[in-house]
């Protein structure tokens, strides 16, 4: 029995009721039913609003703490279990020189640094017997980084609001964007960072995304409806 039925039923068994009592019932009735539909509709939009907000504030914090102490920072993002972190290393990182294909294992992407190593052999030896304070710089730089998570509440797993999740993410460093695994996009101490494109979707409404779009040279981050190409390696 509805709720209409029963509030009617009642009215009818205590006292003969004009029919135009019993339509300002179902008036009533009716309009608090409307009032309860939007407000439920509602819930997912506001959950996906607010993750946005949080991952918006992480990135924003990585992009400050790494201009103010000269430590370069990442955002970290678990696309399997939803969650996001903050880490960071000493002094500066090194970026990758070319896009590479995205990963699907726990390993983050954006280390993918490690080739550089290989391909500088003669150079290092070089850097390591010169007493040149510029080439000992590049010798740090060229090191692998060793990372950890920020000791506060920032380096903690934070989860995403309700049913929602993360579609995909992309970096600069990637040549596609990726919706499994563990990826990283850095912020540099010289008060840039990676463009990036960090997709959230409601899990039970698949259609409905949000975007936030980090540019590189500002460290602005925009909130969009629709997810946006990746940009060509030539722009």
């Amino acid at each position: 029995m509805t709720k209409a039925k029963l509030v009617l039923n009642i009215a009818l068994k205590q006292r003969g009721m004009t029919l135009l009592e019993i339509m300002i019932v179902l008036v009533l009735v009716g309009g608090a039913l409307a009032m309860v539909t939007p407000a439920l509709a509602g819930v997912s939009g506001a959950h996906l609003r607010k993750s946005a907000t949080m991952v918006q504030a992480l990135c924003n914090e990585a992009y400050t703490r790494a201009a103010l102490t000269s430590d370069t920072h990442r955002a970290v993002f678990d696309l399997d279990a939803n969650t996001f972190w903050l880490e960071k290393t000493q002094g500066g990182a090194v970026a990758p020189r070319e896009r590479i294909w995205p990963v699907s294992d726990k390993s983050v992407a954006s280390e993918d640094a490690k080739g550089e190593l290989d391909k500088l052999d003669e150079d290092l030896e070089r850097l390591v017997d010169s007493r040149d304070e510029e080439d000992q710089a590049k010798l740090n730089l060229l090191k692998p980084q060793t990372w950890s998570k920020t000791d506060d509440e920032s380096g903690e797993a934070h989860a995403l609001e309700g049913d929602i999740r993360f579609r995909s993410v992309w970096g600069d460093h990637l040549k596609d964007r990726l919706s499994g695994g563990v990826v990283a996009l850095m912020f540099y101490p010289g008060g840039h960072t990676q463009e990036a494109h960090i997709v959230l979707e409601d899990g039970e409404e698949e259609d409905d995304t949000l975007t936030l779009v980090l540019e590189p040279l500002t460290g602005e981050i925009f909130v969009e409806n629709d997810t946006p190409e990746i940009p060509s390696e030539e722009r």
